[in-house]
């Protein structure tokens, strides 16, 4: 007659496969922890490392109501068959009427914004992921496209793609391209990104190489370039930001932005 605690084959067998049963468990869910921490914690290194340039009061804006009766708002409805409520306001077709305009200076150019967003998206480091690039209209709203994505190449795809983001009619094809905010201030963006240091890139600010301010950067740091033809940046930019000027001769919107994702480039990819 054998004991009741003496291990027999079969009990052996079944504490084997217990035993195993807790080893699989246990790394089963060790494994995805560590792989949750991995992940997490190379998001967070991706986000430290990440650059916003910020296309600041950017040139590109609805139409105002008091030119939809414009006789050159008409003729663009006639020539494109857009509605004037549904037109980007535009120094070719809208000068005549926008004499009346305050500020006028700083608005109706949305090709100046244009050409700076394909300066900085048609590079390397927005590819990779290192690099968001965030269009601040005037009224506000915030258009980043989206990493994967190309905004579009030519300005009346890319005009007739903001007046449906502007005109909060913006459908599934428009989200696929760009993350849209409303109504955000700057100081609003640099919360919202966790910026550690703004800098406004602007003639009027103290003067330093591009290629020493880039090697000098905080982990998070936000350059803002003027999204205008003429002008300077409203006050609240310059109150959150540093001035830096990185030449002596006034310099267009896109060659500001071609210049500073190479620099952002150098310093990170190569």
């Amino acid at each position: 007659m054998r004991c009741s605690n003496e291990v027999t084959p079969l009990k052996a067998a079944e504490r084997e496969r217990i035993k195993k049963w807790h080893l699989y468990v246990w790394k089963f869910f060790s494994d995805r922890y560590f792989k949750a921490v991995l992940v997490g914690r190379l998001k967070q290194m991706s986000q430290d490392k990440l650059d916003v340039v910020i296309i600041e009061n950017s040139s590109v804006e609805l139409l105002p109501k008091e030119l939809w009766s414009h006789e050159s708002a008409k003729r663009v409805q006639d020539s494109f068959g857009v509605a004037p409520r549904m037109q980007i306001l535009d120094w070719n077709y809208h000068r005549a009427g926008m004499s009346k305009l305050r500020n006028i200076e700083k608005r109706g150019r949305p090709d100046v914004v244009h050409f700076a967003l394909l300066d900085a998206t048609s590079t390397p480091i927005f590819a990779s992921g290192k690099l968001k690039v965030v269009i601040h209209a005037l009224n506000g709203d915030v258009i980043s496209p989206k990493n994967s994505t190309h905004p579009p190449r030519t300005l009346n795809r890319f005009c007739g793609v903001m007046a449906k983001i502007l005109a909060g009619e913006e459908g599934p094809d428009e989200r696929n391209l760009f993350q849209i905010e409303r109504k955000k201030s700057f100081k609003d963006l640099l919360s919202m990104y966790e910026i550690d240091e703004a800098v406004s890139l602007t003639r009027l600010g103290t003067g330093i190489d591009l290629r020493d301010l880039v090697k000098s950067e905080s982990s998070r740091r936000a350059y803002a370039i003027g999204g205008f033809a003429h002008g300077h940046f409203d006050e609240e930019v310059i109150l959150n930001s540093k001035p830096m000027s990185i030449s002596k001769e006034p310099l267009a919107a896109h060659v500001v932005s071609a210049r500073l994702s190479y620099e952002l480039e150098r310093s990170k990819l190569m």
